[in-house]
């Protein structure tokens, strides 16, 4: 979703990664098994009033910790080892707290070496556990990753963007089509309101709704040129 795009005049497009998890406060139910397995939330939402934002907020939080609970911590190891060139992790136990002195350093590293420094700034700043960490890992390979209500995620996205953060994001629900059908009919109609995206098309290309001018063809002239040749 680029800012750009979305007519806000912004004076360059940065793609930021992102996972957005997010349960909504009015309507249907979204959720990671279809929109009929939970009729009882609807009616709870319904029920709460101005309970509404914390019930949706913490459905959010418990779909989230629902995906990440499906990630294979074995498959993350051997992943996780990819991304340290190939360092051996086998040898942590999944539930200890997690320190930077558990991974080797980024300097010594020959793979993406930025990606390696997310994983250790995470380690450093919220000490989580092995199998905490290749569940991030999981469903966005270190990218940043929001959960909470509609609201919340349509704030968050629009700070980013006034502050200067970023100008653009690429969304990675972590459930399709669930998750994307949640942001597209939850999130998107905030960011509308706001000013944020775009409420139409100006065109029926990618170049028009960039409002890029077309390039001159050399060969647009070429057919008058041989129609006059033929004539004379």
């Amino acid at each position: 979703m680029s800012a750009r795009s979305a007519g806000a005049g912004a004076s360059r497009v940065v793609g930021y990664g992102a996972a957005f998890r997010c349960a909504p406060c009015r309507g249907g139910v979204h959720g990671s098994h279809g929109e009929s397995d939970r009729p009882g939330l609807l009616r709870r939402l319904e029920d709460a009033g101005g309970g509404c934002r914390a019930l949706a907020e913490a459905e959010a939080r418990r779909l989230a910790r629902e995906v990440d609970e499906l990630a294979d911590p074995e498959v993350g190891r051997k992943r996780l080892s990819g991304r340290f060139g190939g360092h051996d992790f086998s040898h942590l136990p999944l539930d200890r707290p997690l320190r930077p002195e558990d991974f080797p350093d980024p300097g010594a590293v020959e793979a993406a070496r930025s990606r390696t420094e997310v994983i250790l700034s995470l380690v450093r700043r919220e000490s989580p556990t092995l199998r905490q960490l290749l569940a991030n890992l999981a469903g966005a390979r270190g990218h940043f990753t929001a959960t909470g209500t509609p609201e919340q995620i349509a704030d968050l996205i629009e700070d980013w963007f006034v502050d200067g953060a970023a100008d653009g994001f690429n969304i990675m629900p972590p459930l399709l089509p669930s998750m994307l059908d949640a942001f597209s009919a939850e999130v998107v109609p905030l960011l509308q309101q706001r000013g944020l995206f775009r409420t139409a098309y100006e065109g029926a290309t990618l170049r028009e709704h960039y409002g890029l001018p077309w390039p001159k063809s050399k060969f647009a002239a070429a057919p008058s040129k041989v129609k006059a040749s033929g004539a004379g």
